[in-house]
C-alpha cells in the first residue's frame, strides 16, 4: 500500500512577498530575505483583525483565499508553537495580579486559527490544529496521510 498527498495549490503569507512568483523568486535566490513591508492580508474580516494575533492572521488569511469557493473535506492547522505569545501575556499578567483580558483569553489556544476560521465560514467542516514545535510540519503531514 503507498500513500501520497498533493499539494493543489499554496499561499505564502510574510513580509514583502504577497505572490507565489515573489516566493519563488525569493527562493531562488542566494541573499537573505528582509524588509519591513507590511504584509498583504486580504480576506480576514476586520471585525477579526482587531482582535487576532498576526500569527493567526496570517493563517486565517492565507487559510481563506486557499479556500476560496472551495468546502474542504478536512482541515489542519498547524503552527510550531501555536498561540505562545498570547498566552505567556496571561502568565505574565497572573504573575503581576492585573486583570486578564477575556479577548486575549479566549484567543489563547493552539486551536485559535481554526476556530477562527470555521466562525467566518459558518462552517461545520472536521478541523483539527496542531502545534507541535519543531515537529509540526511531519505531524501535520502524518495528519493528513491518516486522514
Amino acid at each position: 500500500m503507498s500513500a501520497y498527498l498533493r499539494v493543489e495549490d499554496w499561499v505564502v503569507k510574510t513580509h514583502g512577498i504577497s505572490s507565489k512568483k515573489h516566493w519563488l523568486d525569493w527562493s531562488s535566490n542566494t541573499q537573505p530575505f528582509c524588509t519591513d513591508e507590511a504584509i498583504a492580508v486580504n480576506f480576514v474580516p476586520k471585525s477579526i483583525l482587531r482582535r487576532a494575533s498576526q500569527q493567526t492572521t496570517l493563517a486565517l488569511d492565507a487559510a481563506l483565499e486557499l479556500t476560496l469557493g472551495l468546502t474542504p473535506d478536512y482541515l489542519i492547522f498547524a503552527s510550531q508553537h501555536g498561540e505562545i505569545t498570547r498566552s505567556r501575556e496571561l502568565l505574565d499578567a497572573i504573575e503581576r495580579r492585573t486583570d486578564l483580558s477575556p479577548t486575549a483569553f479566549s484567543q489563547s489556544v493552539h486551536n485559535t486559527a481554526v476556530g477562527q476560521y470555521t466562525i467566518i465560514k459558518k462552517s461545520n467542516t472536521k478541523a483539527t490544529s496542531i502545534a507541535a514545535g519543531q515537529k509540526t510540519i511531519c505531524m501535520a503531514l502524518i495528519e493528513a496521510l491518516a486522514f
